[in-house]
């Protein structure tokens, strides 16, 4: 799944020039939650973070930057080898064939 560019453009006008982590659903309209980012941030894959005290804070270039990135990288639709690797790989753990 591509970024619409369309979507970029207008949160790039419209995203504060920092906010905080616990905002970020807010200020994307639910698009990232801040579940996720911390999730990301554990193993260094999500945006450049900022402490303020114990407030993680993003800067909207640095974010925006980051979010082009991990949002052009999401694969798209599953392919059909997709599914027969994800069959494969569940007959082989649990045993029985999923369909």
């Amino acid at each position: 799944m591509a970024v619409d560019e369309k979507v970029f453009a207008l949160m790039h006008e419209h995203l504060p020039p920092y906010f905080c982590r616990a905002d970020v659903d807010k200020v994307t309209n639910g698009i990232v939650s801040s579940k996720t980012l911390a999730n990301l941030a554990s193993s260094n894959a999500g945006p450049t973070a900022h402490y303020m005290g114990r407030k993680c804070v993003y800067i909207k270039d640095e974010f925006l930057e980051w979010f082009y990135k991990y949002y052009s990288n999401i694969a798209g639709p599953e392919t059909q080898l997709d599914a027969l690797t994800r069959a494969n790989r569940t007959e082989t753990v649990y045993g029985y064939k999923s369909e």
